[in-house]
């Protein structure tokens, strides 16, 4: 019958039918003797379409409604699952795995980073600085009196300093416009504490260092913007400060917003991230400021430790590692200024310093506006639905069909556009709101 209903004509079908019986014969004498067909030769062979005539198009028209109703039960509760935030943690985990399996890209020979580590620390203490932190005043000033005559285009440091500079120091800060200082605004549950701007450095020379933080603890959410607070008398972050002062150099200017309120610099839209956009569902309140998704570079940065370029010992290179680049000063390893990214995995994952996300942050910006790379974008919820019930009905179609191209298998039908419908949702979901080239 299966291969009768498949299509094969009758006597084809019980010409198959005695071969299988044929290997019965030792348990079943004779099993192969019947069916025995009688046929007419001046009738037409006999099909299993033409047995059900016209009924086949109402079986194919009850079929497609099948799909389409089961498509329709499947998208509602993907959508509603969806919009409980159960499916949250996979999509961006799918939205990880995609991120890694991007091709290398050329470092942005834009920055250059400058780290201080625990021997940068120890060379400071040997050479006698006085230090509170990690970098003292002394070994800050020398950097600058090294660094300057190859002129950088910026120097942004993302190491904390709350009290004054010493004053021979202060006075260099505060002629050079091209420096920038940090702060933390906090005040959240994860960071409740405030830091301070340097005193004396003006809120024009300044930027927070928050990070949006994930549920997961992944950093994949930039601050451009955000209220300032009494200490930290700055609207502007770190990254989004140094890049448009280095911007500024070229006569870049942020120009008017969109009609829906986003920023855009020359042909680069920074879309503003909403707490509903594409994998995410997070509180309202997660979502304020001015924040964008973050399009980490898949390559390295060129960076050299202080106490390298305080010895002298890249003394040649340095007026090619300088000239016209970017600056960024920070601590090369900290528990507490280390983030996870979507490159980190496994359970003993590889956190970055805080210096290195600003460093992607300020390239993502760049690189959008003078390159053209693609910031990440998303899909509105509508589309979202109706990329999701797009792949039910895809899924729900083909399962029915290659179950049985006549007769449709319904159980399968009924099974299959669940298991295919979250592979569209959490797979091609990611690749179709979060797709870029990595260029």
């Amino acid at each position: 019958m299966k291969a009768f209903a498949s299509g094969k004509s009758c006597h084809l079908a019980v010409r198959e039918a005695r071969e299988r019986l044929q290997g019965l014969e030792d348990k079943f004498p004779c099993a192969s003797w019947l069916p025995v067909i009688c046929q007419n030769p001046t009738a037409d062979t006999l099909t299993w379409r033409a047995l059900r005539g016209t009924k086949q198009q109402f079986t194919l028209w009850r079929g497609m409604k099948t799909v389409l109703l089961a498509s329709l039960a499947v998208t509602g509760a993907i959508v509603g699952t969806r919009s409980l935030g159960w499916m949250q943690a996979s999509e961006l985990k799918a939205f990880d795995g995609l991120m890694r399996m991007r091709p290398q890209e050329e470092s942005d020979e834009r920055l250059l980073v400058i780290t201080v580590g625990e021997p940068d620390i120890q060379y400071q203490d040997r050479m006698g600085m006085e230090r509170t932190g990690s970098l003292s005043d002394l070994a800050l000033e020398q950097l600058l009196e090294k660094l300057e005559p190859y002129q950088p285009s910026v120097i942004g440091v993302d190491i904390y300093h709350d009290f004054p500079y010493k004053p021979s120091l202060a006075a260099k800060l505060a002629k050079n416009k091209h420096f920038i200082a940090p702060c933390e605004i906090g005040q959240t549950v994860t960071t409740p504490l405030t830091v301070a701007s340097p005193p004396g450095i003006s809120p024009k020379q300044t930027g927070f260092t928050d990070f949006p933080r994930d549920p997961d603890d992944v950093m994949r959410r930039q601050l451009l913007l955000m209220t300032s607070s009494p200490s930290c008398n700055t609207s502007h972050s770190l990254s989004f400060r140094i890049a448009l002062n280095y911007l500024a150099q070229k006569d870049i200017f942020p120009g008017d917003r969109t009609s829906e309120g986003y920023i855009k610099i020359n042909n680069a839209v920074l879309k503003r991230f909403t707490s509903k956009a594409g994998g995410y569902h997070l509180p309202a309140s997660e979502a304020l400021g001015y924040q964008i998704l973050i399009n980490y570079r898949a390559a390295k940065f060129a960076q050299v430790s202080l106490r390298d370029i305080l010895s002298d010992a890249v003394a040649l290179q340095l007026p090619d590692l300088v000239k016209n680049r970017i600056i960024l000063i920070g601590v090369a390893k900290n528990t507490q200024d280390s983030h996870l990214t979507p490159y980190s995995k496994g359970a003993w994952a590889e956190k970055i310093p805080g210096v290195f996300v600003h460093a992607h942050q300020i390239s993502q910006i760049l690189s959008a506006v003078e390159d053209g790379r693609p910031l990440l974008w998303w899909w509105s919820q509508g589309t979202e639905i109706l990329w999701i019930w797009s792949w039910s009905i895809v899924a729900g179609a083909i399962a029915g069909w290659f179950a049985n191209p006549f007769t449709w298998d319904w159980q399968l039908l009924a099974r299959s556009p669940f298991y295919l419908d979250c592979v569209g949702c959490c797979s091609f979901r990611a690749l179709g709101f979060h797709s870029f080239p990595a260029s």
